[in-house]
């Protein structure tokens, strides 16, 4: 799987929740991004996850400086602002994976193995 999206700088792709962590877990130079805000990511979030509101205006300060070969995962609650951050990290050059339909959207599969942080 890592070959298949191993080459697509400058550009975003949306996965459901199977594909989105396994493909985190293949690849090793990445950063998850949870862009929702400080009070939302506190109620639960996934594991490993960097929360970066993206309305905050830092936002667009911080993605400048992330590593262009790093593999940015971002998610949200639903899915529109992590798509929204993507648009403008794939801008950037930057390789980025939204988690489609966010945090809603992982099956409960996922959810049992403990990747979600419920506080």
């Amino acid at each position: 799987m890592q070959s298949e999206f191993g080459n697509i700088k400058g550009q975003t792709r949306e996965l459901d929740s199977e594909e989105f962590f396994t493909l985190y877990k293949a690849l090793d130079k990445k950063i998850l991004i949870d862009v929702r805000t400080n009070k939302e990511f506190l109620k639960h979030h996934i594991h490993g996850a960097k929360n970066l509101d993206i309305t905050q205006e830092f936002f667009g300060t911080v993605s400048n400086n992330l590593d262009p070969d790093t593999r940015v995962f971002m998610y949200c609650e639903t899915g529109a602002r992590a798509t929204a951050g993507a648009k403008l990290l794939a801008s950037l050059g930057l390789t980025v994976f939204v988690l489609n339909k966010g945090i809603k959207g992982i099956n409960s599969s996922i959810i049992e193995h403990g990747l979600i942080s419920m506080n």
